[in-house]
């Protein structure tokens, strides 16, 4: 039996999120809301550009990367998102945002309850 879509966006968020702290925990409570207030390219850069204290940049290329690039790259990096966000059309960039807040559900979901000691 083939598990349904949003199986495996929980799936994936909750392997993503076993290590949550309270800071991913509150970033990941904003996410969504930078996303559609600044739109997704600007959001991915600046939790790139942030590094290590944003994690949640790694999760959401590796998504991204098996979901929307076209042919579906496993290990897609941060650049191999972005070129094909910037040089895609509109319905690429529209499913592409689509499905990171349809992910993003999933890991501030799991975030807030797999944080320890709160």
């Amino acid at each position: 039996m083939s598990k349904t879509l949003d199986q495996e966006r929980a799936e994936f968020a909750w392997e993503q999120t076993k290590d949550a702290d309270k800071d991913f925990k509150n970033l990941a409570s904003g996410a969504p809301s930078m996303v559609m207030s600044n739109g997704l390219m600007q959001a991915l850069a600046f939790w790139n550009e942030k590094g290590d204290r944003h994690k949640l940049v790694t999760p959401l290329v590796k998504w991204l990367g098996e979901r929307v690039l076209n042919p579906p790259k496993k290990e897609a990096k941060f650049e191999d998102v972005m070129k094909a966000l910037v040089e895609g059309d509109a319905d690429l960039y529209f499913r592409a945002t689509e499905e990171t807040l349809a992910m993003l559900k999933w890991i501030r979901q799991f975030a807030k309850t797999r944080v320890k000691g709160e």
